[in-house]
């Protein structure tokens, strides 16, 4: 249950960190500063891989911990 837990807290923590980011790129795009524009977007596209794994494991840990029924058994 704590794996889960942890999961979540990562996939939020995630979610305020791309929010952040996302201001942050528009800023410098808006004031022309077109290296800090790319530095960031590397860093969301490292962030969005790291979401991207959190979730695969969150979403196995989630529907692996549910009982499997089989057909033909009540």
């Amino acid at each position: 249950m704590a794996k889960k837990h942890l999961y979540t807290l990562v996939l939020l923590v995630s979610v305020a960190v791309h929010v952040v980011l996302l201001q942050w790129t528009i800023e410098a795009y808006l004031g022309h500063e077109w290296t800090r524009v790319y530095t960031l977007t590397l860093i969301a596209a490292g962030t969005t891989l790291a979401t991207a794994a959190c979730t695969i494991g969150w979403y196995r840990a989630e529907y692996r911990a549910a009982p499997r029924h089989q057909e033909g058994s009540r």
